[in-house]
């Protein structure tokens, strides 16, 4: 029974309201709480396609574009049409060596299986290993001076 044209879900026209509200009465806040969430879930998307239908942008209609096209093809001289046949040219030529760059980069393998292998158990060379070596044996040098001396 709906008491009003503009109700949008109250407990008196509402059976799944009613029946959410006497299962909060009861103490059951599980079922409540799934309610609540399912009602959070419809408002969010909702308002999701809302913003969506909103947000969307459409050009503004240009009247004068297909008219300027007209007059610069007509305005067009030799000259800037060796520009634009250049520039076509160029950014061919340009595509083509990247083409070519890109087929020998990723042909060619930088190291073999075996130089692989072998970089990862490389240990590089120390080069304090020497000195460190020298200040070791003087410092136990020392010790054995002091320990004679007590």
């Amino acid at each position: 029974m709906i008491h009003s044209p503009s109700c949008t879900g109250c407990p008196t026209c509402s059976d799944d309201l009613r029946g959410v509200l006497r299962a909060f009465a009861n103490g059951d806040f599980e079922t409540y709480s799934r309610w609540l969430t399912a009602q959070n879930e419809k408002s969010r998307l909702r308002i999701h396609k809302e913003t969506i239908i909103m947000s969307t942008e459409y050009p503004a209609p240009n009247p004068y574009e297909h008219d300027l096209k007209k007059l610069r093809s007509a305005a067009a001289t030799d000259a800037s049409r060796a520009e634009a046949d250049y520039k076509t040219d160029r950014l061919r030529d340009l595509a083509a060596g990247q083409r070519d760059l890109d087929a020998f980069t990723t042909s060619a393998p930088r190291l073999t299986a075996a130089e692989a292998a072998e970089l990862r158990t490389y240990t590089p060379p120390d080069p304090y290993a020497v000195d460190l070596a020298t200040l070791r044996i003087a410092d136990a040098r020392t010790l054995a001076l002091r320990k004679e001396r007590q």
